[in-house]
């Protein structure tokens, strides 16, 4: 049982430290608001679920540098955009289309020009 409880320590601990390393970045596509960071760990879930919870983001973007590959998520309480079509057109990319929720790309210049607008959220 000790263990268990250091794993969970050690988990948490490690997630609060991306946390307070991550800035976050927020634009908009058409009229959604998007709020996206640079990520290299393993918390792709907790990042996507803060951006929403926390930001208030309809999208929520994920960029993967180390891997040239970004991951979307949509809240889908507030956005009802295509977010298959949405990967496809800025990033070459490709969902799962029983899920239009979560969806995943290349970092291309379509993106990149996309995201020279967003500023750092405060």
């Amino acid at each position: 049982m000790r263990e268990f409880l250091n794993y969970i320590k050690l988990y948490i601990l490690k997630y609060k430290d991306v946390i307070e390393n991550t800035s976050f970045f927020t634009g908009l596509i058409k009229e959604y608001k998007v709020v996206s960071c640079f990520a290299e760990t393993n918390f792709y879930e907790e990042l996507h679920s803060r951006i929403i919870n926390n930001y208030g983001a309809d999208i929520a973007i994920i960029v993967i540098l180390s891997e040239k590959r970004i991951i979307f998520r949509k809240n889908s309480k507030t956005c009802d955009i295509d977010l298959c079509k949405l990967a496809q057109i800025l990033s070459d990319g490709e969902c799962d289309e029983s899920s239009n929720e979560l969806a995943a790309g290349k970092l291309t210049d379509n993106f990149i020009n996309l995201t020279k607008k967003f500023i750092k959220c405060s």
